[in-house]
Formats: C-alpha cells, structure tokens, sequence
C-alpha cells in the first residue's frame, strides 16, 4: 500500500506536467521514436489512469482554475503517463502480444473523447461537459483501457513468465 501512496502523490505532479506538455509522434518506442522512460507494471498503470481521470475531472469541475485544460494536449493519449509507458517500454516488451494494438487504439480513443469533453468546457457548455464525463463514451472507454491493461496482464503473465503484474521495477531492484 505504501508503494501505491507513494505513487499516486508522484504521479499528481507527472501528470499536470504530461497533460500541458506538447506532443510527439504515436508511433511505438520500436520504430525509432524517443519516448521519456516511464516504468510502470499493471498494477501501477491501472492506477496512473484512475488519478489522470482524477486530475481531469478536478480541472473540469474546478471553477477557479486559472490553468484552462488544451483540448489537444488532452487528445494526446501518447502524452499520459500511460501513454508514455505504452508507447515505450511497453511496446516494446508486450507489444507483440493479442490484446496490446486493441488497448492502444482504445487509449487513444478515450484521450479523444476526453479532449471532446475539455473542448466543450472551454466553449462554455460546462454542464454538458461534466455530464459526458460522468457517463457515456467517456466512462465505457476508461472502463475498457482498464479491463484492457488486466487482459495484458493476464496474457504476458502466461507468455512472459518474467513478467510481474504487482511489483514496480523499483521494487524487483531493490
């Protein structure tokens, strides 16, 4: 439990800096692209998505935030935490494996909608907004991105026996 603490206070940080940082290329890690190292394992992922969907719902229902959320920046699903750790280490240890193109085409797609939702506050139609991301496409997609990072779970555990589902990289050195 302390590892998750610790964690999720760091990732807070992470991820006001990973939602206002510009893009890059969503290509994967293995075709060249240089991604900033992002060291999760399931568990750990799971949870990154949980606190940016945390994050974004505290920007949006935030009325005195000076910091208006980019509907592109958003929309970049390569930018999350997640996304990161997708398109660089991940990639390149599970991307061979059934379920990763479906989870990295899912996450996409929920950084989408949520950069629909972002786009939406920023034009005035808040409450329209907050009701998208309460319901809807929005919460089906995040449900999926996890039940999605579960099934990877599960096949690299059966593929990949080296593969741990609940201990950080940190930890196996430590």
């Amino acid at each position: 439990m302390s590892f998750l603490n610790g964690f999720m206070g760091n990732a807070k940080a992470q991820l006001k800096a990973l939602v206002a940082a510009g893009s890059t290329s969503k290509r994967r890690a293995s075709q060249g692209d240089a991604y900033e190292p992002v060291h999760l394992d399931f568990i750990s992922a799971i949870c990154a998505h949980r606190q940016w969907k945390t994050y974004f719902n505290d920007c949006l229902q935030d009325t005195e935030n000076d910091e208006p959320l980019d509907a592109e920046s958003v929309g970049r699903g390569d930018r999350s935490v997640v996304g990161q750790w997708l398109y660089g280490e991940a990639s390149l240890r599970f991307g061979k494996l059934p379920s990763f193109d479906k989870l990295l085409d899912t996450h996409s797609q929920f950084h989408k909608e949520a950069a629909r939702i972002a786009q939406m506050h920023q034009n005035g139609q808040r409450a329209e907004a907050l009701t998208l991301l309460r319901s809807g496409e929005y919460t089906r997609l995040s449900l999926k991105v996890m039940g999605l990072l579960g099934a990877l779970a599960d096949e690299s555990a059966r593929t990949q026996p080296s593969a741990r589902l609940a201990q950080a990289p940190a930890q196996r050195a430590a």
